[in-house]
């Protein structure tokens, strides 16, 4: 089986690497610079920033097996600092016996790591793909043709996906539906830090939900004090056609309330990244992947099954074991 996967994030990386391992050829498409989807570290000559999910956590023995297994291997350590909680009153610590994980120096070196024997593409911006003679194929913005495969597995968010067929066989997949929220993140480097136990914090009731210094995290570094924003998807909607100093400005407004018994210092160096589809969720599919076994056509992704690092894990893991049943 020839089989190309669109999509260099886990779920992706997760489906990819066990089809590739069952002997099958596999390629993977991915229009980013990246490898990792939401899963990046930007080295910054100011900062390193985690932009996407800030940590990943296992409930599920599977994905448990895969990382005492990167654990093993030096690709991803233990964080183990403790959250805080901040809402509208104050700031204070909220200690969990969660134990969580972050990639070994950058946020993507396990995707990397399932990767590492699979031909990956980056830059590979797929227009359309196209079924024909039971045979997928793949239309690329520099008026290329990739193809044909066996097999095609789209990893990438639903609306992405949708965009690249053609309304006929869209509508024959009946594919869920699926509620999308988007969020702004901003980092801020302060020409003085503020003096705090505050490491990272949950928040609530704010314009922001998560609150964290980049540099508390092992092997992330900065010159200055950098604090790290994912705003809310309200406020993400408010301020997103208002420019990305609007963001800037109301991230240091946040700190300066948060830390109001401080002086906030300037700003020396910010960093904004807006993602449409952090947060987003299936509302119909009853399981973690969609397979059409007639069409040889899969999705997968953190969408359809609990919108976590680990669920897109499992959603790739499990597509791929359920395409190597027909194969």
């Amino acid at each position: 089986m020839n089989a190309l996967v669109i999509g260099a994030g886990m779920a992706g990386a997760a489906c990819a690497e066990l089809l590739s391992q069952a002997g099958h050829q596999v390629s993977v498409f991915d229009q980013s610079t990246h490898i990792g989807g939401r899963l990046y570290t930007l080295h910054l000559d100011w900062a390193d920033i985690d932009l996407g999910a800030q940590y990943f956590t296992a409930k599920d023995a599977l994905f448990q097996k895969q990382i005492d297994k990167w654990h093993q291997d030096g690709v991803i350590q233990q964080w183990n600092e403790s959250p805080w909680m901040t809402d509208n009153y104050n700031s204070r610590p909220s200690p969990d016996h969660q134990i969580r994980y972050i990639g070994f120096k950058n946020a993507q070196a396990p995707v990397k790591h399932l990767l590492q024997s699979i031909p990956v593409y980056l830059q590979q911006h797929v227009e359309y793909v196209r079924f024909k003679q039971n045979k997928w194929y793949v239309d690329l913005t520099n008026h290329s043709q990739a193809g044909p495969f066996d097999t095609l597995v789209l990893a990438i968010p639903l609306p992405q996906a949708q965009k690249l067929f053609e309304a006929e066989l869209l509508s024959g997949l009946n594919l869920p539906e699926v509620e999308v929220k988007p969020t702004h993140t901003v980092a801020v480097q302060l020409d003085e830090p503020i003096k705090t136990d505050l490491k990272w914090s949950f928040v609530k009731e704010r314009a922001i939900d998560w609150l964290g210094q980049t540099n508390v995290k092992p092997n992330r570094h900065c010159k200055n004090q950098t604090w790290l924003m994912h705003f809310s998807e309200g406020a993400t909607q408010m301020y997103q056609y208002n420019g990305d100093l609007s963001f800037v400005k109301l991230a240091l407004l946040q700190l300066s309330q948060i830390f109001s018994t401080q002086r906030v210092g300037e700003c020396i160096n910010h960093f904004n990244f807006y993602h449409p589809y952090a947060r987003i969720f299936s509302k119909t599919l009853g399981q973690n992947f969609y397979w059409d076994k007639t069409l040889r056509v899969g999705f997968c992704g953190d969408w359809c099954f609990s919108g976590r690092v680990e669920g897109a894990y499992l959603s790739g893991r499990h597509l791929a074991k359920t395409i190597l049943n027909y194969h």
